[in-house]
C-alpha cells in the first residue's frame, strides 16, 4: 500500500542501463540506454555526457511511461585518454498522466506508437567504385505509419550492431510523417570496415507533446490536458 501510493504522489527516477562508445576517426559517438521506471509518469529533460573533465554539450530528451530507449550524443571530442564515459541528467521535469483524461495509457500509447520499420537490407563495407579507394556500409529500410494520426517530425536512431553492442549510429528524421505514410531511407557510413551482425532500429516520436502532431482533426482533442 505504502509503494503504491509513493508511485501515485511522486516519481522513481530515471534508470542509466549503460553507457558506451563508438570509435570515429576524428570524434567518438556515446550512446546510453536509459528507462523510465514509471508506469503514470512522463518526463523531458536535458543532458550530457562527461569524460574526466570533458563535458558534452547539452542535449534534450524525453521519456514516455514504462519506456526503454537510446539517447546519444553524436560527434565528440572529448581529450584522447579522458577515461569512461558518465552520463549525467540536467533539469528533470516530471508530468504525471491523470486517471481521468485517460484510464489505460498502455492502449492509449499503442494506439498512437503504431510506426514501424520494414524491408531492412544491410549491404557490408565495399567499395564506393572500382577505382575508389573508400568503403561504405549502407541500410535501407521503410518506415511505416500505421496510425491515425499524423506527426510533425518522427526521429529514427539506426544502429548497427556486433556482438550484442552497438557500433555505428546514425539518426534520421522524417518531418512530417502523415497517417498510413510510407518512406524508404537510406542510411551510409563512410571508411567504415566493421561488420554488422544485426540492424536494430529505434522509433522516437514524443505522443504526449500536443506539437509532435501536424493535425489537430485526427483525435487528439484533449492532449493538452492529460498531464498535471
Amino acid at each position: 500500500m505504502h509503494a503504491n501510493y509513493a508511485s501515485v504522489i511522486s516519481a522513481q527516477d530515471l534508470e542509466i542501463e549503460s553507457v558506451g562508445t563508438i570509435h570515429n576517426d576524428t570524434n567518438v559517438d556515446v550512446y546510453a540506454t536509459i528507462t523510465n521506471p514509471n508506469n503514470r509518469w512522463y518526463t523531458t529533460f536535458s543532458y550530457h555526457f562527461t569524460f574526466g573533465s570533458y563535458t558534452s554539450p547539452s542535449l534534450q530528451s524525453f521519456a514516455l511511461p514504462g519506456e526503454t530507449k537510446t539517447i546519444v550524443g553524436f560527434s565528440l571530442t572529448p581529450p584522447q585518454g579522458s577515461g569512461t564515459p558518465a552520463l549525467v541528467f540536467e533539469h528533470i521535469n516530471w508530468k504525471r498522466i491523470s486517471n481521468h483524461a485517460i484510464l489505460d495509457y498502455a492502449s492509449w500509447a499503442k494506439y498512437r506508437l503504431r510506426i514501424t520499420t520494414k524491408n531492412i537490407v544491410y549491404t557490408p563495407p565495399a567499395q564506393l567504385s572500382e577505382n575508389s579507394p573508400l568503403v561504405v556500409s549502407r541500410v535501407t529500410y521503410t518506415a511505416v505509419n500505421k496510425s491515425i494520426f499524423d506527426y510533425w517530425e518522427v526521429r529514427f536512431l539506426i544502429m548497427g550492431m556486433r556482438d550484442g553492442r552497438p557500433v555505428a549510429l546514425q539518426r534520421k528524421v522524417l518531418s512530417p510523417m502523415t497517417s498510413y505514410e510510407e518512406k524508404t531511407q537510406v542510411v551510409s557510413w563512410f571508411g567504415a570496415t566493421q561488420k554488422f551482425d544485426r540492424i536494430s532500429i529505434e522509433t522516437e516520436v514524443d505522443i504526449l507533446n500536443p506539437d509532435s502532431y501536424w493535425s489537430s482533426r485526427k483525435g487528439i482533442i484533449g492532449v493538452e490536458n492529460i498531464t498535471q
